[in-house]
């Protein structure tokens, strides 16, 4: 299965560069033969003549023939170097498939590690609104635990003020005169309870 893979990839990719050499050859050639609609050939036998005095210019007129035999051999090489190209292809296919197959690999890899972080930061997200719930929390304790105090400490006051001390109940349980306990004792819960009232 992996050979018949590694076949079908390299019939494509030489079937790719074909098609690429061929489209850059076309393209060179349509290039040269628009160059040559472009330019004027109006006056140029004149000049011709003009220069054939030169040497350089007379020798490459009189060599025609060699003229087109360069063209031919130019096409050969350009075939040899296409041939060339497809074989370096095809010597490099099994390195362009391990470096395709490790690309690939890398991407599922990237890919895994995206998704984890993904999963890290919604669980970060989490923690932190826990956080901040638990940190409001704290602070309305805090506010309980502060109100409770003020409470328990007037409610302290309160009881300590109220209670009838010894000395007084000795005074109600023994006295035969009731009207004067009940006096003292009024006294008594007036003055806790202007204490209360002052605070």
């Amino acid at each position: 299965m992996r050979t018949m893979e590694m076949m079908l990839w390299q019939s494509a990719f030489i079937s790719q560069v074909k098609n690429t050499l061929k489209q850059r050859l076309t393209d060179s050639f349509l290039r040269l033969t628009s160059l040559c609609d472009f330019i004027s050939l109006e006056g140029l036998k004149e000049e011709l003549e003009k220069l054939k005095v030169q040497n350089v210019i007379a020798s490459i007129l009189g060599k025609k023939s060699e003229l087109n035999d360069y063209a031919r051999d130019v096409g050969v090489k350009l075939q040899q170097v296409e041939v060339e190209s497809i074989k370096d292809y095809m010597k490099e296919s099994d390195n362009l498939i391990s470096l395709h197959t490790q690309i690939r690999d890398c991407d599922s890899i990237l890919e895994e590690m995206e998704g984890l972080l993904g999963g890290f930061q919604a669980n970060l997200g989490v923690i932190s609104s826990e956080l901040k719930g638990l940190q409001e929390q704290s602070m309305s304790m805090g506010h309980k635990l502060k109100n409770r105090k003020i409470a328990e400490s007037d409610l302290s006051r309160f009881l300590e003020n109220i209670v009838v001390p010894p000395k007084m109940i000795d005074i109600i349980a023994n006295s035969e005169d009731h009207i004067q306990a009940k006096l003292v004792w009024s006294q008594a819960l007036h003055v806790a309870v202007s204490n209360i009232s002052d605070k």
